[in-house]
């Protein structure tokens, strides 16, 4: 298995109008970038999971991936967000929490954060 933020940043590489996707680390010049619509993918969680003889034998990868988007998006972002949830879903990520929108103070960009997990059995 890749690192699950390298797996989710190939899922949103794929999405088209995410312009950029950075992972772990938004670099200074993108952070200023309000122009594009940038997603961060960032580890959240490692939870080990499935307990039995004394060790565990699952472990589940926690994903935050925060949306900065450009300040003239003019499309439905409820649609399409859900749109992005059903495509990390069908390629086998859990959406366990997606917190509502709020505005960047520095940038005046809308984000939105959305927290995925993923199960590995060992």
């Amino acid at each position: 298995m890749a690192l699950p933020t390298i797996e989710v940043s190939k899922i949103l590489e794929s999405v088209p109008w995410i312009n950029a996707v950075y992972t772990g680390l938004l670099p200074e010049d993108a952070s200023a970038n309000t122009t594009d619509t940038i997603a961060l993918v960032t580890e959240s969680t490692t939870e080990l999971d499935v307990w039995g003889n004394d060790t565990f034998n699952a472990a589940t990868y926690g994903v935050e991936i925060e949306i900065f988007y450009a300040l003239s998006f003019d499309q439905d972002v409820g649609d399409l967000e859900i749109q992005l949830m059903k495509e990390l879903e069908s390629k086998g990520w859990r959406i366990t929490t997606a917190r509502a929108h709020s505005i960047d103070p520095d940038t005046g960009q809308s984000t939105k954060v959305i927290y995925v997990a993923k199960n590995k059995l060992i």
